[in-house]
């Protein structure tokens, strides 16, 4: 199937959520403000997963998938991982290409992309996390998107590539391994800036004042727990 290929005024150079990513040949991932008929059909797209509560788009012959959940840590977008990916792998098989977007094409979206990466394009999480990163820099699924599909790649493929760390700034919260480093650099960065006494001024003290308050948390919590 010929496609025809997106011209440059498809997309705002300084503003990648006004960008339709092409993740390969057959999907596409973006935010909500990037959607309209006219990117569609430049990009040859035949199916759109909608994962927001926003309305699909009206346009003939394209088939939609709407699947309206929050991007938060609880939201139960892991019940909709084999549909969104079979829907994916249908389109692909036929010729066609598939648009998946939320609200800004970082957590939700990308958490499906990854899901249909793992579950028919043969890759490992990390593998197909690193690949769908490359393509669009700000995929960033959130901790609890991540934590189901540790636990879905390990149903699908038997084990599982990423593993739920501590945070580095302390507490009870996980995050996948694949984030570990960016974490541990922005809080030296942001530490590096309170040295300076800029980090109020730049806006990074929030970074440092969120990692004093679990630090204290878990200093509290051993206490209690020896008395």
């Amino acid at each position: 199937m010929s496609r025809q290929r997106p011209a440059s005024s498809l997309v705002r150079a300084d503003d990648v959520f006004y960008e339709l990513t092409e993740i390969n040949d057959y999907i596409v991932l973006g935010g909500a403000p990037a959607v309209t008929v006219d990117r569609i059909r430049a990009l040859g797209v035949t199916c759109v997963i909608n994962v927001t509560p926003l309305p699909n788009l009206p346009i003939s012959g394209v088939d939609y998938l709407r699947i309206p959940v929050e991007d938060v840590p609880t939201a139960p977008l892991a019940a909709h991982f084999d549909t969104a990916a079979d829907t994916m792998e249908r389109h692909r098989r036929r010729g066609g290409r598939t648009l998946v977007h939320c609200v800004a094409g970082v957590s939700r979206s990308a958490s499906l992309v990854l899901a249909h990466q793992v579950k028919h394009a043969g890759l490992s999480l990390r593998e197909a996390f690193a690949r769908v990163r490359a393509r669009r820099r700000v995929v960033r699924p959130n901790a609890g998107f991540f934590a189901a599909l540790v636990e879905y790649e390990r149903r699908v493929r038997g084990a599982a590539s990423v593993r739920m760390v501590p945070h580095p700034a302390g507490g009870a919260e996980l995050i996948p391994d694949v984030y570990e480093v960016e974490y541990r650099r922005l809080i030296g960065w942001a530490d590096w800036l309170r040295s300076k006494g800029l980090g109020e001024r730049w806006g990074w003290d929030w970074i440092l004042r969120w990692r004093d308050r679990a630090r204290a948390r878990i200093l509290e919590a051993n206490a209690q727990k020896e008395k």
